[in-house]
């Protein structure tokens, strides 16, 4: 009788599709938390910041990494999360960023290469539909390092 109650409360558990009781898993890192922060591996690594890279740039994605040389402290723009680098040496002509949406988790990313941003997102080809924190990044290589002609490349 008692293997009996043991099998009709198992098939009560899953026609109520309660399943087996699985471990709590933690809760994701607030991206929030990481402003101020260098944009070091471990953070490039996490899965809300890795995949949505990743699905962005897809074939890029080694050649955006490897600018990641010389780090800057990861600002908040607004909502938007923004990382950026250079490579060594190299700094005012070999840049990239990105800007995180923190409440959509979409991603922009640009590299900058002498007077050229190549740059991938939802932009419809307009530089004001980046996100803020992209185009303040934007801004201040711009001003910094590129005196001239400056040209947008939409990927």
């Amino acid at each position: 009788m008692g293997c009996r109650r043991w099998i009709v409360a198992g098939m009560v558990t899953l026609m109520l599709g309660l399943g087996p009781v699985e471990k709590a898993q933690p809760a994701p890192p607030q991206l929030s938390g990481y402003a101020g922060r260098l944009p070091d591996s471990q953070f490039l690594n996490l899965p809300a910041v890795n995949r949505p890279l990743h699905e962005l740039l897809g074939a890029r994605y080694t050649a955006f990494r490897n600018r990641f040389q010389v780090l800057f402290p990861i600002g908040l723009v607004g909502r938007d999360l923004v990382a950026e680098a250079c490579v060594r040496s190299q700094c005012a002509t070999r840049r990239a960023a990105f800007a995180l949406d923190l409440d959509t988790g979409k991603v922009a990313a640009a590299f900058f290469t002498r007077h050229t941003f190549e740059i991938y997102g939802d932009a419809d080809h307009r530089y004001l539909d980046l996100p803020p924190g992209l185009r303040h990044w934007i801004t201040r290589v711009t001003d910094e390092n590129s005196p001239g002609r400056i040209q947008f490349q939409f990927r």
